[in-house]
């Protein structure tokens, strides 16, 4: 719509929130609602007390557990992450997202062996989740199955709003083609989108590259929007999210500081 932003409509969405609250006061959905929007606006403290308020008014609500579990991620309480998304599962095993979720959770944790069939389930429930196919290239890439990684790229790339993806785009032939993936790599280490040159810097190069990565990200913090942290969080893993190196790069990107939680 025309000069609406999110800037502008938050306010309106904290408004109705906490009205609904007023309305019905031990409706956990209304508690969960309220999270997300003081998600949005950088209101951890807040926002994680919300979702915690949600999820004890009702507990039967999946959608409540795993907006609780990205607030959780987004702080870098990776465990308590992964509990909340599991309930999540438990509660609503056929919502694809969640199912989705779960599987970038355990990646995020390292858990490979546990996110595969999840990523096998929920793509299978819904194969146009483009942002999952994103995921499952970093997932394949980790478990070093190039041609795995490749076929899931491919699927990627047919999300509708892959212009957002240029570089990833032109560069996608090359990284397929086993002749002229590592050339192609170094490309979209050096320029690519963030999310897939993090993914390749950490698991086809190194530590150190995978900051670099990170440290371009910050030098343009439109490449990152700073509430797709717990993204961001997942690719870097227990190891990287850890790292000193990389307060400079959070704080210039408007992310929790996470290096000292786990």
């Amino acid at each position: 719509m025309p000069g609406v932003t999110a800037d502008s409509i938050l306010p309106l969405a904290e408004a109705a929130a906490r009205r609904a609250i007023a309305l019905a006061p031990t409706l956990g959905e209304a508690y969960a609602s309220l999270g997300q929007v003081l998600k949005k606006v950088h209101r951890d403290a807040e926002s994680l007390a919300a979702y915690e308020r949600g999820v004890a008014l009702s507990p039967a609500y999946a959608t409540g557990y795993q907006w609780y579990s990205y607030g959780l991620g987004s702080n870098g309480r990776w465990d308590e992450s992964i509990r909340e998304m599991e309930t999540a599962h438990k509660l609503d095993p056929l919502a694809h997202v969640i199912t989705l979720s779960l599987a970038i959770a355990y990646d995020g944790a390292e858990r490979f062996a546990d996110a595969s069939p999840l990523y096998a389930q929920g793509l299978a429930q819904q194969p146009q989740a483009w942002y999952a196919w994103r995921f499952r290239f970093w997932h394949e890439l980790a478990l070093k199955r190039y041609d795995e990684a490749a076929a899931a790229l491919l699927m990627a790339l047919k999300d509708p709003a892959s212009d957002r993806y240029e570089d990833l785009a032109r560069l996608a032939p090359r990284w397929i083609n086993p002749g002229t993936r590592a050339a192609a790599t170094d490309s979209l280490i050096a320029t690519g989108p963030v999310f897939a040159a993090l993914a390749l810097a950490r698991w086809t190069r190194s530590d150190s590259v995978a900051v670099a990565v990170m440290e371009r990200a910050a030098r343009d913090p439109r490449q990152v929007d700073a509430r797709s942290s717990v993204w961001v969080y997942a690719l870097l893993g227990p190891r990287l999210r850890a790292d000193p190196r990389l307060k400079p790069a959070f704080r210039a990107l408007g992310f929790p500081d996470v290096t000292a939680s786990e």
